[in-house]
């Protein structure tokens, strides 16, 4: 990576209200990274979480990856609400 390429945290720093913003949402892109094993939506030549994270950031090319245990308990919470919703209508309409 040439110099002039080099990630600079001011050129980051600007997309947030603060730097502790930065980091609260790089350490949630690191983490993504980390539990989903997505790879890196930039091109880089690093490994290190952290880096791709601020990288993607600094690029506007973050997009959070979803496991698949993340999905079933989403289709499985949105089946329970709608049967509670379903029960709800039925009591009320019974009454």
């Amino acid at each position: 990576m040439a110099l002039k390429d080099k990630l600079t945290c001011e050129s980051i720093v600007r997309k947030f209200k603060s730097p502790f913003e930065l980091a609260d949402y790089a350490i949630k892109v690191a983490t993504n990274i980390l539990d989903t094993g997505r790879r890196a939506n930039v091109d880089v030549d690093v490994t290190n979480p952290a880096r791709i994270a601020l990288e993607e950031i600094e690029a506007d090319r973050v997009e959070f990856a979803v496991l698949q245990d993340d999905l079933e308990e989403a289709s499985s919470i949105e089946s329970m609400e709608s049967a509670a919703a379903e029960l709800n209508s039925m009591s009320s309409s019974a009454e």
